[in-house]
């Protein structure tokens, strides 16, 4: 089985952007670390830099939850760059296959 990255990396592909994948495994620490806190791939192309999130369906809500708490996700949305979560599960029929539910970032909730 292919990660949510690889397949969210395909997909960005797929759609004529160039990706990368940011995020980084600690062996020492066993822990992955997320290119500023929040994302596993950023990818550039049609005049646009994009910060991707990607996971499994059931875990898509803790993501987003994670990015409305970084002080990293408004900084890039007020840079201009675009940020999308990519949440994976796999169908079976009529054929097995994977799909992704997306969700576009514009902005996030202001906090007192």
């Amino acid at each position: 089985m292919t990660s949510p990255t690889a397949r969210s990396m395909a997909l960005l592909r797929k759609r004529g952007l160039v990706p990368a994948q940011v995020e980084r495994w600690n062996a020492w620490a066993k822990v992955r670390h997320d290119a500023f806190g929040i994302f596993d791939v950023i990818a550039i192309g049609d005049g646009y830099i994009l910060g991707v999130q990607s996971t499994t369906l059931d875990h898509l809500g803790e993501r987003k939850t994670k990015l409305f708490a970084s002080p990293h996700t408004r900084l890039w949305l007020e840079a201009g760059g675009k940020i999308e979560l990519h949440g994976w599960r796999k169908l079976l029929r009529p054929r097995p296959r994977w799909e992704a539910k997306i969700i576009v970032l514009h902005s996030v909730p202001v906090s007192d």
